[in-house]
């Protein structure tokens, strides 16, 4: 689906809600082509399930901002716990590459199942010897 289609974001969301019932977990790697994304998943379930609390996974990666990875989620409703996986990259100390698709599976999964708030997978710094 389109994610900057907000319409149909928040119908695809309630559609999931009356069939599958009580959401728990959200996983979301939404690219910045769709700002409102986020925030729109952020209330719409909350709404939908006032007395439910859910947690919301934020998948965060850039190739070329690491303001967008690093910066923390605001406006989280009361009945959301927010985890953010943030993607950096591989240094070996001499050249550098893009996380695997396994590595980010890997990194996810372990968000999912700690308790902490923050994941990253690879390393961040130093940011001028991403690939």
């Amino acid at each position: 689906m389109d994610y900057s289609n907000i319409d149909d974001l928040m119908h695809k969301i309630e559609v999931a809600y009356e069939e599958y019932g009580e959401i728990d977990l959200v996983v979301a790697w939404i690219h910045s082509t769709a700002p409102d994304a986020i925030p729109t998943i952020k209330k719409q379930i909350s709404e939908l399930q006032k007395n439910h609390t859910w947690t919301l996974v934020i998948v965060k990666g850039s190739s070329s901002h690491l303001a967008s990875i690093t910066a923390y989620e605001a406006d989280v409703p009361d009945n959301c716990i927010v985890k953010e996986v943030q993607l950096g990259f591989i240094y070996n100390g001499v050249s550098s590459r893009w996380l695997t698709h396994q590595e980010i599976s890997e990194g996810v999964i372990e968000a999912i199942k700690s308790r902490e708030r923050k994941t990253i997978v690879g390393t961040l710094e130093p940011w001028e010897k991403r690939p």
